[in-house]
């Protein structure tokens, strides 16, 4: 039950961040970052863990560099306070989830130790069928 409710959260950070970054994109341009979290969320969706610890310290700086915009601290043109704060307060939940969430940490965890079970399966029935 843990991980139905793992993936839906992930999915729906998957949805949310390519839906903001689909806006985003439109609105100022930022065709790199989009592709980059397109990616980032593909390679996650197919078990890489190191994707994961990316995403989440991405989301992690963009939101603190958009929070020093938002004080005032980093000079940033950035019209829409409100939703500015709302997309960084998301980011930062995000990124706090993907670096801190034990069921998800447990899901990767599993994959790893499916993907080392079928490579050394892999490795012992090919030398078996180089011995007989």
């Amino acid at each position: 039950m843990l991980q139905r409710r793992e993936k839906l959260i992930l999915r729906s950070l998957a949805v949310l961040l390519m839906t903001y970054q689909t806006v985003a994109m439109f609105i100022s341009g930022q065709v790199v970052t989009f592709f980059i979290y397109g990616a980032l969320l593909i390679l996650l969706r197919q078990g890489h863990n190191w994707a994961r610890l990316v995403l989440s310290v991405l989301l992690l700086v963009s939101a603190a560099v958009g929070g020093l915009g938002l004080t005032g601290v980093i000079a940033m043109n950035l019209p829409y306070p409100v939703a500015t704060l709302v997309i960084l307060v998301s980011y930062a939940a995000a990124g706090l989830w993907l670096l801190c969430s034990r069921g998800l940490r447990q899901v990767f965890r599993e994959r790893g130790e499916a993907k080392r079970t079928r490579a050394s399966g892999n490795e012992r029935s090919g030398q078996s069928s180089r011995n007989g």
